[in-house]
């Protein structure tokens, strides 16, 4: 299992040797499917293998997706923070394969590994900014002038 995580585009770079003691499983999800829902606690992280997830922001807002992930990308990084709940939510949109890790053995793991704090950490910085530009184009799109001239 250690093999197919370290083989995902997120860990690339990092020593095998890291992932030692993480607590996964592989999830086989249908299409159609809840995986996470915003304001629950957010207890893991998702490497995705293969398949389609739409994002969208939960309660009132729109539930149109403000981005879709796929292959290569992860789900899930509200575990980092100190009060873990979900801020979005998240549904297949195909049959998606992905590794599940427990945010308890995450966090167990960076406290003894300098060498993975820094890289989960530089990696997850790359998952927001992405995130953040997905959402500004959202925005941008939902709030333009349809009579303004381009």
């Amino acid at each position: 299992m250690h093999e197919l995580l370290a083989s995902h585009p997120f860990f690339d770079g990092l020593d095998q040797v890291e992932l030692v003691g993480l607590e996964t499983e592989i999830e086989e999800l249908p299409a159609d499917v809840e995986v996470i829902h915003a304001g629950a606690r957010a207890d893991s992280m998702r490497f995705l293998l293969s398949g389609r997830i739409a994002l969208t922001f939960g309660g009132a807002l729109p539930q149109s997706p403000f981005e879709t992930i796929g292959s290569g990308d992860v789900l899930g990084v509200s575990w980092v923070r100190p009060e873990p709940v979900w801020e979005f939510t998240a549904r297949t949109l195909l049959p998606t394969r992905c590794v599940r890790v427990d945010a308890d053995s995450l966090r167990a793991a960076i406290g003894r590994s300098s060498d993975l704090r820094l890289h989960l950490m530089e990696r997850l910085n790359e998952v927001l900014l992405e995130r953040l530009h997905a959402v500004r184009l959202q925005h941008l799109d939902l709030y333009r002038n349809p009579y303004e001239r381009h």
